[in-house]
This record gives structure tokens, sequence and C-alpha cells, in this order.
């Protein structure tokens, strides 16, 4: 016995000795001149009884102790400070009072970002913590007054002359606010601003731009952009405030303009601010629509970079449409009555409106109101002779600009569109039908595919089964990551759907990158299994495979019988060989909008990825971050 417990010992690895300033009594005593630049570590450091930082427990916490000489703002600065525990929540508190947690006085405190900044007295003592929540590592601490931005503050605003375009970098690291300054920028607290000053050379619109916003860690990316008119701050106009990345607005030649970025939540970091000719497109307005057809079906490429939106128009009855919503218009007459599908779904989150009037006040909804995003795809019922007023818009905070199409055809429904009408296919395994859900309807009652999804553009097919085991059903490799479901049930109120234990959502495709969705069962002789496509969101239906196969069998089905797919192109590679094929070119604009397509394929990529998530929760918080701009 005692040996075992000799031998335990010999093979126990050592606690780590607190660090010496681990408890507030023994804080470690810096400068009191600044800059302070010292090693320190959180090995082996503790948090004392009742102790918080920023209300969060404090769990690894060191303690720091300075007493200025002058009053002063200081800073505690953990952004390079390179810590070595890899990664971590800064937590930092600033307090004033005795040698016991309860019984100092908070001055400031955070966790998140990297940096506190204060306001000192002289001869005062300051009690500084740092606890990194529940991460041990070596660090620099550093303390210093601040160094803002030469044009940190308003008469001191960086020229940028009289040309265009301008491109220059620029930093909010330090910057603070100054008396006076206009509210959207952040006020005292949160207002991180600084300015420039720019004087028009033309008569028109320009673009300015503030990205991208790169801020240090834990430091909130939420950015404005304000732009005015006026020598003081008390004398300013606004032309124009945003929390966009760009925005246009009008300017005279001749005029000064002063510009202000602002991180508007203590936003620390670099950017770059851009300003370029913007002049709207052609059919910018309502009343200079650009004519199309009449005959279908038609395929009308079309741009809405720095296009406006006119007086009235962002209360037109379109879901998602505001003030800082590019929109452009078209203007259609059908020669022949019938049933119609209008797409403009190649931007994101795109609107897409039918009207019939000739002035913004006048107008009229042809379209029956649309039950879902994106809102990009509608039907309408032409009348022969009616002009229709065709407006598509998108705004900047989603990148909603750029080139689209605008695609009008005569609706044609597929043969098995309803449940009613579903295609038998089998029932010999494998199974290989090409199928296409464009212009599908959804039934009244219809079964959701998956579980927080709904159906949308959805056909059926009936299968038989003459086969006892697991089958994988898929239509994986099609050009949408269209959903595939099988549910038995002869009706929809009686239907149940098929899916295995824990399994709540279609499965991966396998290569994953492939399009589609896949999904196994056990199936049974003798049940006859109805299955649903329904595509991932509107206005992206089209061609699909279906196969359904035994993943047991051997040897695999002859070629021509299973859609065989070599070396397979993943849908994202595929949307960003598109991307560099549609915005050719070297220059800023062909730049832009080679970056802007490149990223909402990632963006759709990432949320087709969120989707085959199993659990519901994780899948909901993966789809709103894929969804957030960046």
């Amino acid at each position: 016995m005692a040996a075992t417990l000799l031998g335990a010992l010999a093979l126990a690895t050592p606690a780590s000795a607190a660090p010496a300033n681990d408890d507030i009594v023994n804080a470690q005593t810096v400068g009191p001149a600044l800059p302070v630049s010292v090693a320190a570590t959180t090995v082996g450091a503790t948090g004392e009884s009742g102790e918080t930082v920023y209300g969060n427990p404090a769990t690894e916490s060191v303690w720091f102790q300075w007493t200025p000489s002058v009053s002063t703002a200081a800073i505690v600065d953990l952004c390079s400070s390179g810590f070595t525990g890899g990664s971590a929540t800064f937590g930092i508190g600033v307090y004033t009072g005795g040698t016991t947690y309860a019984s100092l006085t908070k001055v400031a405190d955070t966790a998140g970002p990297c940096k506190l900044q204060f306001s000192a007295l002289a001869a005062t003592t300051y009690k500084i913590q740092v606890d990194f929540l529940h991460a041990q590592g070596n660090f620099t601490f550093t303390l210093h007054t601040p160094q803002p931005p030469a044009n940190d503050n308003f008469a001191s605003a960086q020229s940028l002359g009289e040309s265009l375009p301008v491109s220059v970098t620029g930093s909010t690291i330090d910057a603070t606010w100054e008396s006076g300054e206009p509210p959207a920028l952040g006020g005292f607290e949160n207002s991180r601003s600084v300015w420039f000053s720019w004087t028009s050379p033309i008569t028109g619109q320009v673009q300015l731009s503030g990205c991208p916003f790169e801020t240090q860690p834990g430091s909130a990316a939420n950015m404005t952009l304000g732009v005015y008119t006026g020598t003081s701050l008390g004398t300013l106009t606004e032309v124009v405030e945003t929390n966009n990345c760009t925005v246009e607005f009008p300017v005279t030649v001749g005029t000064e303009y002063k510009i202000a970025f602002s991180g508007n939540i203590r936003g620390e970091g670099t950017f770059t601010l851009g300003l370029r000719d913007a002049p709207p497109p052609a059919n910018d307005d309502l009343a200079d629509a650009t004519v199309i057809g009449p005959t279908l079906p038609l395929a009308v490429q079309g741009d809405n970079s720095f296009a406006t939106i006119e007086a009235g128009e962002s209360a037109l009855p379109i879901s998602g449409l505001t003030d800082d919503s590019h929109s452009v218009w078209y203007q259609w007459t059908p020669n022949v009555g019938e049933r119609v599908k209008l797409n403009a779904c190649h931007l994101d989150q795109p609107r897409l409106g039918v009207f019939t009037g000739t002035t913004i006040a006048s107008l009229v909804v042809a379209t029956e109101p649309q039950s879902r995003s994106p809102y990009c795809a509608v039907e309408l019922s032409a009348v022969a002779g009616t002009t229709y007023e065709i407006e598509i818009a998108g705004d900047s905070f989603n990148d909603g600009t750029g080139p689209f199409e605008l695609e009008i055809h005569k609706v044609s429904r597929p043969v098995n569109d309803n449940f009613a009408d579903a295609i038998a296919i089998g029932p010999d395994l494998p199974i290989s039908v090409a199928g296409n859900n464009a212009d599908a309807t959804v039934e009244t009652g219809e079964p959701a595919p998956a579980l927080y999804d709904e159906p949308i553009a959805t056909v059926w097919y009936r299968w038989n089964s003459k086969f006892n085991g697991p089958v994988d059903i898929s239509t994986c490799g099609s050009i949408t990551s269209d959903f595939v479901s099988v549910h038995t049930g002869s009706t929809f109120a009686a239907m149940t759907r098929v899916v295995p234990t824990g399994e709540d959502q279609p499965g991966a495709c396998v290569p994953a990158q492939l399009a589609g969705a896949r999904e196994r069962f056990t199936a049974a002789a003798g049940t006859t299994y109805w299955i649903q496509v329904s595509s991932p969101s509107m206005g992206v239906e089209g061609p699909f495979w279906l196969t359904i196969i035994d993943p047991n069998a051997k040897p695999s089905p002859p070629p021509g019988t299973v859609p065989v797919v070599t070396k397979p192109r993943s849908s994202l590679k595929r949307a960003i060989e598109q991307c560099e094929k549609r915005f050719k070119g070297k220059g800023k604009q062909a730049h832009r909008k080679r970056a802007n397509c490149i990223k909402k394929a990632r963006r759709k990529a990432a949320i087709a990825r969120c989707r085959k998530i199993a659990n519901p929760s994780q899948r909901k918080r993966c789809i709103e971050r894929a969804r957030k701009p960046s």
C-alpha cells in the first residue's frame, strides 16, 4: 500500500505555483511614468472569493497597481500582449479602494475587447485586474496614454484632395469622441471617430466605402459612415449617415464635404476609405424604365449598382424595401394573356415587384402576395396589352447590388407537381430518374421536407418497394441543393416522414462538396413510399437527379443506370468559377463585383453546410452566423 502511494505521488504532476501578483493585496506595482510594458503570467492564477470581471466570475486573475503622478487618460492594452494561452476572452477591470475585492470601487471594466480606457487622477492608486476567463498563459501587460490618429478631431480632418477616385487607409485605434459630434457616430461612450475632408470635382453622384474594417480582438465591427457640409461641428448639415459598408450620395462641384468614419460601438481597428464616381443606371427611375419584350421567354441582363430610390418608393408594398435600397425599373407589355413567372434571384436578398400605374404614387401591385423570402421570384396572370412596371431592388448592407438577370417565361407545371400525380419509379433497385421542379407549386397541407424547413416548389414520386433493408435516396450531384423527403401514408393528413432515429433532416452528400441532399432509411418490401423533392429556396428550382440505391450492393450499378460524376466539382467551386467568368477584368469595379459575387456564393455554401447539422439549436445558430453580414 505504502509503495503504491509513493509511486502515485512520484508520477503526479505538481500544480503550477500561483503568480506573485495573484491576489489584490500583492498587486504588482507599475509606473508611475507611462508607457508601461511588463512581462506577466496567469499560469497557476486563481480568483479570490466573490471576485468578478464584467459580471463574470474571475477564475485566473492577476493584479497590477498604478499611482499616476499627473491626471491623464490611460489605456490598459492587451491587444499585442502575445498571450500564449490560445483563444481567450479578454477580461479587464480597473478599481480604486482597499486590498480586498469587497472593498474596491469599480472605475471601469470590460470582457471581450482587448483594451480598456479610463480617466486617471493624480496621486490616486488604481488596482488593475487581468483575467483571460478560463485560459492561462504568459502575456505582456501594457499601460499607456491614448495615441489617437492625427485626424481624430474635426479640426484636424485629413484632406483627400479634389479628385476621384480616392482610396486611403485609416485607423480608429485610440480614437476619441469629440464634444458636438453627430450622435450617429456613437456618442461619448462608444464613438471611435476620425475625420476626412474632400472637395468634389464633379456634380453628380459618388459612392463612399469604408470596408474592410479590420478590428482588434474582441472589438465590435459595427461602423458608421457620415457625410456632412459645414465648417464646424456646430454648423454641420447631414448629407448622409449609414451603418452600411457603402453608400451613394449626390455631390456638387466645388463643395467641400466632411466625412466621418466611426467604430460606433467602441470599434477600434483599421479600414480603407474609398470614393469613386457612381453614376446611376439609365433605368434608375420609374419614368426611365427599360422597355423589354413583349415576346417570351425573356432573359434580360441588368445591374443596380449605384441605383437610387425615388421619393415614396420605400413605401411600396415589397417586403424589405427601405430608403437604403437600390432599385431599377423595367416595363413590359405582353401581347398574349397567360400565366408567367418572373425571376431575379441572382442578387443577395433581392426584391422584385410587379405593378401597374405610371407614377410611384399610383402604382398598384399586380401579383399575389409573396409568401416567403427572398422575394425575388413571383408569378403573374399577365393580361395582353397591359403595361407592367417591374422593380428590382437590393441594398448594399446585404451585398444586394450588382449584375443580375431578369428572366420571364410562361409557366409550365411539372407533370408530378401534385401529390395525386406522383410518378411511379422502380420498383427494382438501383433507381435513377431525371426530374425538374421548375414552376412547381406547394399544395395546402404538404409536409415539411425537414425540421425548420418548409416545402418550396415540390414534386412527387411513388415507389412500391420490393426491397428489404437500408437504402440511400438522394439528389446529390444536382445543380441545386434540393431536399429529398420520404413518407408513408396516402394523404397529407395521414403521412409519416420516414426518418432514422435521431436524424431530423436530409443527410450529407458524399463527397460533401456535391450539391443536393441524401437520406438513408430502412425500406420494407410491400410498402409504398411517397418521395417529395423540394427546393432549398425560392427561385432556385430546376433540374435534379433522384437516385435510390442499396448502399451494400456489389458490384456498383452499371454505368448509365445511376448518374456518374467524374471528379465532381463542388457547387461552391462552380459558383466561384461562374463569378470569375461573369466579372472579368483587372479594374476596381470588376474586382469589387467579382469579390461580392464570390462572397455571396460562400455564404450560400455555408448555409447549406449548416442545414446538415443534426442538432436543431446548433443548426439554427449556425445559419444565423452564416447569414450575418461580415
